[in-house]
């Protein structure tokens, strides 16, 4: 069996197996789309293949910031297509992942990247959602990523409408970053986000706002000049 990163002529190869499901849910559209804006590349695509010109097996692809030269940041798909017996799944894409992140390692990843699903609401209690999650969760645990945290992320959209103005608080425009990180400081204080907590007890709290501030300013997609800081009428910091 060959583990191997994709080359450009392999992209195409890998669609067919990018078959969404409701832990995978990136399909070939926008695999190709995040090809084209580089958050997906070719040496962040690994293949599974019997042999060489032998068509894939299995894919794992990684996401990265766009300016980023070497390294991605987080896994974003991992699918074993039909040929691949399901109770075999698991190993076979552990033996991936862990290929991959060996690669990444000699590459200078002080550790491997962290793997990101999207689930839907009340996932714990959908039979479907579980059997598509247990074995890339188990695969995922096998190749070095044992530990799991939990967020839940909220979506606005147009069809919401907007909330009215709030009364007691004003969310204006602060372009000093040392507000947002003494912000980022006292909400690490009781926080139940598991990294967040191991992070800053590794490096201080005061680093680790510095760097979290650092994160969102310079390497999420977006503009600084949105960030927000919520005020009460006296002007204080909520």
């Amino acid at each position: 069996m060959i583990f191997r990163a994709a080359a450009e002529s392999d992209l195409e190869r890998v669609t067919p197996l990018l078959v969404p499901d409701l832990a995978g849910t990136v399909g070939p559209g926008l695999f190709r789309r995040r090809l084209a804006s580089r958050e997906y590349r070719p040496g962040w695509t690994w293949i599974a293949q019997e042999a060489a010109g032998a068509p894939p097996l299995a894919v794992a692809f990684w996401w990265g910031d766009p300016r980023e030269v070497r390294l991605p940041a987080a896994l974003d798909g991992l699918f074993v297509g039909p040929a691949i017996e399901p109770a075999g799944r698991t190993e076979f894409a552990a033996a991936l992942l862990t290929a991959a992140h060996l690669a990444f390692e000699r590459a200078g990843a002080a550790r491997p990247a962290d793997y990101h699903l999207a689930l839907p609401v009340g996932w714990r209690h959908r039979p479907d959602v579980l059997a598509a999650l247990a074995w890339r969760q188990d695969a995922a645990s096998q190749a070095g990523l044992p530990a799991s945290l939990e967020r839940i992320s909220y979506e606005w959209t147009p069809a919401d409408g907007l909330p009215g103005a709030p009364a007691r608080l004003r969310f204006r425009a602060e372009p000093d970053d040392e507000v947002f990180v003494g912000l980022f400081r006292r909400v690490l204080a009781g926080t139940l986000d598991e990294t967040s907590r191991a992070r800053a007890a590794a490096a201080g709290p005061q680093t680790q706002a510095q760097e979290d501030v650092a994160f969102y300013r310079d390497q999420m997609l977006g503009d600084r000049a949105w960030g927000r800081v919520a005020r009460t009428a006296d002007c204080a910091v909520a």
